[in-house]
């Protein structure tokens, strides 16, 4: 039996709307619960303001772990990390005084992207299993020291009821949604053909370079995918439209966006960075193109044939009802379902 331990309000597992930064955590959950051979404890993480506050918060966690879990021996039990709770460091130590593996599924690593180390790596690395993003950082992992068994998610789910018509004639309209704060290669968005219109998603900024080519088109709740206009979703990051460059683009070699995920479930394809990490799905799938550098967006349209677009829209369309049901973690639970105990 698998164990998924969620330190989440059961509200949000039940289909509450979540913004985009809770959503693949909250989404793991929503899959999972469809999944009869995993059992879900879900824990209210309160938290608190003061440190008194957030002192008994960690503490009834504690105690609540330990009465869920006090005969429970030699099962897997799921954590996410980043981790959510102050108290891990006893709640890992009692799970595995009890004989349970701890299956880590990882969302971000952030020596890995930003170059600063985290104390709450050394526990990551004492997991027993490791549910990676891709082999790229499978590789990492191991190059860090981790020696336990390592499962390949690919990208993630993003769980929707929404099922948008797929298309058979693509227009050069590419969505782009995210923190538009962080992403510096918008600033040079203006400097590409106006042949290749981008829509901007997410909290505006007073730097967005608006142009003929250029348009923000707002927010959107992270559950409400229905009417985010484009027919391209980009994935890119960094300082260049060149390449991605600076920790956050380099970060693209290693790791799998929600952004990615969020285009699937749209049900349209996506623009990626050739040495990214998604390029091998998008080839492998048939889920867009790969491009060095956001220039060659509109060539690389040109050059599809009308058998290469559509079966570039078979595979988009059967990869998007796979992340809309939660298919790519339920894979890999059921693989763990088949784990020794």
């Amino acid at each position: 039996m698998v164990y998924f331990l969620d330190f989440r309000k059961k509200s949000y597992i039940k289909g509450r709307r979540v913004n985009a930064d809770g959503k693949p955590k909250t989404d793991v959950g929503k899959a999972l619960s469809m999944e009869k051979n995993v059992k879900l404890v879900m824990l209210n993480n309160r938290g608190g303001i003061c440190l008194l506050s957030r002192l008994f918060a960690n503490l009834q966690i504690l105690f609540a772990v330990i009465i869920r879990f006090l005969f429970v021996r030699k099962q897997i039990i799921i954590i996410q990390y980043p981790y959510l709770v102050g108290c891990i460091v006893p709640i890992l130590r009692f799970l595995k005084f009890n004989k349970n593996r701890i299956c880590t599924l990882v969302h971000d690593i952030e020596s890995l992207r930003t170059g600063m180390y985290s104390r709450n790596e050394t526990l990551l690395l004492a997991s027993d299993i490791i549910i990676a993003h891709t082999p790229q950082m499978k590789e990492a992992l191991m190059n860090m020291g981790f020696k336990g068994h390592i499962e390949i998610l690919e990208f993630f789910d993003y769980i929707s009821d929404v099922d948008r018509e797929s298309k058979q004639y693509l227009d050069k309209n590419v969505v782009f949604a995210g923190n538009l704060e962080k992403s510096t290669f918008l600033m040079q968005l203006k400097d590409i053909s106006c042949e290749t219109m981008f829509f901007l998603y997410g909290k505006q900024s007073d730097k967005l370079p608006l142009s003929k080519n250029v348009f923000y088109k707002g927010m959107f709740d992270a559950d409400d995918i229905e009417n985010v206009e484009g027919n391209w979703g980009l994935v890119w990051d960094g300082q260049s439209i060149d390449s991605c460059s600076g920790n956050y683009g380099e970060y693209l070699c290693i790791n799998a966006p929600f952004k990615m995920s969020l285009y699937l479930a749209m049900n349209i394809p996506v623009i990626v960075w050739k040495k990214s990490a998604m390029a091998q799905y998008v080839n492998e799938y048939h889920l867009g193109i790969c491009v060095n550098s956001l220039k060659e967006i509109s060539s690389e349209i040109d050059k599809l044939s009308k058998v290469e677009i559509y079966r570039i829209s078979q595979g988009v369309a059967k990869v998007s009802k796979e992340v809309r049901t939660g298919m790519k973690i339920r894979k890999v639970v059921r693989k763990l379902n088949t784990y020794d105990s």
